[in-house]
């Protein structure tokens, strides 16, 4: 992060992103505040987002609801959102200290968040996961403490804003990758777009469900879901 956390988290928390986020630790002029405690500053307005996208999506840039949402938080956000090569650019960022202000739906394996914590490259959320900051993801974690311990570290720090977790022990086979790799992020867009404009609206009526419910099944979510079930399955029958 560069100076403010608090404001970009807003956002993203309100717009109800799915994909994962990982706070970057920013420039070495940047102020900073102590480990293990919240950076209150909040003179930062602008902010830089990289982050996989769908290539049949249309991006954030015109997103009515999430600019209405900048524009409430008085932010401003450039969204560097690829659907090929993520990887790569992700990596040459990191390599040559041209960090954005978060990655986002990046897919960090837990060596690289423990790395990339370790090194400062990614800051530790742990501080922020409180009533005043994040009050929703607060609560989803006091009610499910299996899924913060899934996303805590060895090192006790939390580096990645993700509540889709899965069993770390389960194996996917190359097809199930493939699938994985083909639907999720429009799934994924797809489902967190919806809940932004829900959230400024007030939530869907029956036929905005249903049609809801068949735009997800148009992304892929019958296949995600047997994908993800037959992984668990043979996890279950390992145990």
């Amino acid at each position: 992060m560069k100076t403010s956390f608090k404001r970009i988290t807003a956002l993203a928390l309100t717009a109800g992103m799915a994909a994962s986020l990982c706070a970057c630790g920013g420039k070495p002029s940047t102020p900073k505040a102590e480990p293990g405690v919240a950076n209150t500053n909040t003179d930062q307005t602008n902010f830089e987002i990289v982050g996989g996208i769908s290539a049949l999506s249309g991006g954030y840039d015109n997103n009515e609801v999430l600019n209405k949402m900048q524009q409430d938080n008085g932010i401003s956000i450039k969204w560097d959102c690829m659907s090929d090569s993520l990887s790569e650019q992700v990596n040459v960022r990191i390599a040559g200290g041209q960090l954005p202000d978060a990655f986002m739906g990046v897919g960090f394996n837990n060596y690289d968040l423990t790395t990339y914590g370790e090194d400062g490259t990614f800051i530790d959320l742990t501080p922020y996961l409180t009533e005043e900051y994040m009050p929703n993801l607060t609560k989803i974690l006091e009610e499910h403490p299996e899924i913060r311990a899934a996303i805590t570290m060895d090192d006790g720090c939390i580096y990645v804003k993700d509540t889709t977790t899965y069993p770390v022990d389960c194996v996917f086979t190359a097809e199930e990758l493939d699938t994985i790799d083909m639907y999720r992020v429009e799934f994924e867009n797809a489902v967190s777009e919806q809940e932004a404009l829900w959230i400024k609206e007030g939530g869907p009526s029956d036929a905005d469900w249903e049609a809801y419910k068949s735009k997800l099944q148009s992304c892929g979510a019958d296949k995600l879901l047997e994908v993800y079930q037959n992984a668990y399955n043979r996890y279950a029958a390992g145990k």
